[in-house]
């Protein structure tokens, strides 16, 4: 998963769009336990 076009970012956007994405992944697992 990522955002926007990779070729399009530099190193640091990339690594930081790359952190939101483990974020929300995380997040999403989170929600997923608890709901189940």
């Amino acid at each position: 998963m990522h955002c926007g076009h990779p070729h399009d970012l530099r190193g640091k956007d990339l690594r930081r769009c790359h952190q939101r994405n483990e974020e929300h992944n995380a997040d999403n697992k989170l929600a997923r336990h608890t709901v189940n």
